[in-house]
């Protein structure tokens, strides 16, 4: 096994969240004795080590945190903290939401040369940004529920009339930032006074909001899917949510008491089960994903239709408790999902970057 760089933190306000993955997946390593280095990126850019990144505890003052940077020199790639080198294979990026999830530090390695494990800029940053999803998936036939977005300049102008704006959509209505996830700033509203509220909380977190239509009789039913556009293996469903109810990043990450309750595998019958399986893989394919990615499904019990809603290319914990029940360990997620990775980054290193015919010195010689 080669040496891996755990990439995670950054500026997202799910950074709290991408802690515990990194910390479950350096608690894996440690398990099956493979090597790593963690590497945590703040709010402000700076990117740290040490073992006291082991501690939960220490997050919130850096506390004992090793301040360096990365550097890739003669086909190696390391991380310094003064004069000390940490060298490392391949870097693996377990952030979530906004400013690392979207493939913005995927790319800052790409330009540094350093082999990086994640789905890509142009994947991650479609799928990371919810609106224009939608509408690539609408080009598909895709089922979601209606929607339209908003961004900030839009609504702040002098003649925006909102309730003219939401006049397609049929309320009650979910209004939820356009790049985060983690159920931060979504809200459901029953009229256009609270719709007018619950995009101003958006806006307080995104520059645009997605605002769609709330489903009666609602099942929040969701899959992983772990794979590339060669070989995909398909986690067990679960049932998240079982009312009409928006759950909340406390439903999902703080409560300890069962108001939330995650049934594994769902309690859909298997035709429904069929659809949510069928629609998972194609647009798995169609987008060109690849490593561990989770589909999030709102299913109207009522009328038995299904809608995607969300898909997550770096989802918390990496959804290995869907794989659990398939008698699929996380270290044989971990496992696949690196050499995914590995293979994506050598299959690029054989496309040609420089073009032959030598541009500038020919525009020289013409300029002369």
């Amino acid at each position: 096994m080669k040496k891996i760089a755990i990439i995670y933190g950054g500026n997202s306000l799910e950074s709290d969240v991408s802690v515990l993955t990194a910390l479950k997946t350096a608690h894996e390593f440690d398990n099956n004795g493979w090597k790593y280095i963690l590497v945590y990126l703040d709010h402000d850019g700076n990117f740290f080590t040490g073992k006291a990144l082991l501690d939960k505890d220490n997050y919130e003052k850096l506390k004992d945190f090793k301040k360096g940077e990365f550097k890739h020199q003669n086909g190696s790639s390391y991380f310094k903290v003064g004069m000390k080198k940490y060298y490392f294979d391949y870097a693996l990026i377990l952030g979530h939401g906004k400013g690392i999830e979207d493939g913005t530090v995927g790319a800052y390695f790409d330009t540094l040369k350093i082999p990086c494990i994640y789905s890509g800029i142009y994947n991650a940053s479609l799928l990371q940004d919810k609106a224009l999803c939608k509408r690539v998936l609408s080009t598909f036939k895709i089922p979601q529920t209606k929607f339209k977005s908003l961004n900030v300049s839009t609504y702040q102008t002098i003649d925006f009339n909102l309730e003219t704006f939401l006049k397609q959509l049929h309320f009650p209505l979910i209004v939820k930032p356009c790049h985060l996830g983690s159920s931060i700033g979504v809200s459901k509203v029953k009229e256009v006074k609270e719709a007018k509220e619950a995009i101003e909380v958006a806006f307080y977190y995104d520059d645009e909001v997605v605002i769609e239509e709330a489903i009666d009789n609602l099942k929040e039913v969701n899959i992983a899917i772990l794979g590339d556009f060669e070989r995909v293996r398909l986690s067990s469903l679960e049932t998240v949510n079982n009312n009409d109810e928006v759950l909340s990043f406390a439903d999902k990450y703080e409560k300890t008491d069962k108001s939330f309750t995650r049934i594994i595998p769902s309690d859909v019958d298997e035709s429904i089960a069929e659809q949510i399986k069928t629609i998972s893989i194609k647009v798995f394919k169609m987008l060109s994903c690849s490593g561990v990615v989770r589909f999030d499904f709102l299913y109207d019990q009522k009328n038995r239709k299904v809608y995607l809603n969300e898909i997550n290319t770096i989802p918390g914990s990496l959804a290995y408790y869907l794989f659990e029940d398939q008698e699929i360990e996380f270290s044989e997620v971990l496992e696949e999902m690196l050499n995914i990775g590995i293979k994506r980054i050598r299959r690029n290193e054989n496309i040609t970057s420089n073009f032959e015919e030598c541009l500038l010195k020919n525009l020289n010689s013409k300029l002369k």
